[in-house]
Parts: structure tokens; C-alpha cells; sequence
């Protein structure tokens, strides 16, 4: 992460030659990395890289409502004190400042922290989940979210694969299982990996192979 970050601390100053902030944000508890980032030779200091870290489980999500710092609203349920009152009054206070879309995306994100965070209790995320369903439509949202759609597909595609090699393994030889390894890591088409599912149920080893190898992406 450090490492990460000072890759892009040196891309933004060398192409805009000002000063940068860099700031890693924590939004749900974990081992922290404190800074500075040190790159050391022997007992030579080479590099020392200072950035801010904020764990936002340390933070108390009521100040930031206070002051209408809306641009944070979002990561409120990773916050101490994030109830339902205050995200009931900070999802109003968004629907007044942000267009229908750019909304309809913070309340997804919300939505998926406050899943996560362990600073809210059940009961109370299920009252701020209610309002979100009710008010905000949130069910339609993340049905037609493209981040989770985009997940489900690829969650689709690791279930066909893996019931393809099971399939074949079953049925066929290392080698040809081996082969299907390789070509399937390369197969993102759902349709095409139907295709390929059927065939490992009633084809044989030679036309799964063939068609297997018609699939190897070029050299």
C-alpha cells in the first residue's frame, strides 16, 4: 500500500511540480501501516516518505454532519456515533446537493460501507437500511448498480469454470483438464462458456479438446 502510494505521490509532482498531500484512508479496522515509508541501505536512510493516515473507525461521524462536510457523507457508517437520526438527516442533506445520479451512486457506496462497518449495531442498520429502501429505492439500485452487476457476471464466470474442470475431470484425462486450465482463464464470455459446459457433458475427449483449442488466445 505505502509502496502504491508513493508510486503516485511521484507521478502527480512530476507532472504538476506542486506539493502533494497524500492521505491512505482505512474505512474498516485492520493492521495500519504507519507512516513514514522508509527505503534504507545498510544505515543509510535513503528515502523517507510522509503521508497521513485516517482510520475512520476513529472517527466521530457527528462533527462531520455539524459542519456539512457532505463530500464525507458516504463513509459516515464507518464512523463512532454513525445512528439513524444523523444518517437520515445526511441522506436528505445529499438529495438536496447532489443530481439524481451522482445520489443514487453515494447512496450505493453507503449502502455497501454500512454493510461492512462494525461501529453501527444490526438493529440500527436495518432501520437506516429501511429508510434507504423506501426513500432512496435502494433494491432497484444495486440491482442495476454496474459494480455489482459487473461482479455477478464475474462471479457467473467462476462458477462456469470451475463446473467445467469438475465436469471433465471427471470424464477425461489430466492433460485435457490441464489444457481446459489454461484456455478457460482466458474465456470471459458467459455464452461461450455454456457452450463449452455443454460439451463437457456429451462430447467426447477429442471434440472438447478441439474445441478447447480453438479458444487459445494467439500468440
Amino acid at each position: 500500500m505505502q509502496r502504491r502510494l508513493l508510486q503516485y505521490h511521484a507521478g502527480l509532482h512530476a507532472k504538476f511540480n506542486l506539493p502533494v498531500l497524500s492521505v491512505i484512508i482505512y474505512p474498516f479496522k485492520t493492521s495500519v501501516k504507519r507512516p513514514p515509508y522508509k527505503v534504507e541501505c545498510g544505515d543509510k536512510l535513503l528515502l523517507a516518505f510522509h503521508h497521513e493516515t485516517i482510520c475512520l473507525w476513529e472517527l466521530d461521524a457527528e462533527p462531520i454532519v455539524k459542519k456539512h462536510i457532505i463530500s464525507l457523507y458516504t463513509l459516515l457508517p464507518a464512523m463512532q456515533g454513525a445512528n439513524p437520526d444523523l444518517l437520515s438527516q445526511a441522506l436528505k442533506e445529499m438529495a438536496q446537493r447532489y443530481t439524481r445520479q451522482q445520489l443514487d451512486n453515494r447512496i450505493v457506496w453507503l449502502g455497501f460501507i454500512m454493510m461492512r462497518a462494525t461501529t453501527m449495531s444490526d438493529e440500527d442498520k436495518r432501520i437506516v437500511e429501511e429508510e434507504l429502501r423506501v426513500q432512496y429505492h435502494y433494491d432497484e439500485l444495486i440491482d442495476n448498480n454496474p459494480l455489482v452487476l459487473e461482479r455477478v457476471a464475474r462471479g457467473k464466470i467462476e462458477t462456469l469454470r470451475e463446473t467445467i474442470l469438475r465436469t471433465l475431470s471427471l470424464r477425461f484425462s489430466d492433460s485435457l483438464v490441464d489444457l481446459a486450465k489454461q484456455v478457460l482463464s482466458h474465456i470471459n464470455n458467459v455464452e461461450a462458456l455454456y457452450q463449452l459446459q455443454d460439451m463437457a457433458v456429451i462430447s467426447d475427449e477429442q471434440s472438447v479438446r478441439t474445441s478447447l483449442i480453438q479458444h487459445l488466445p494467439e500468440q
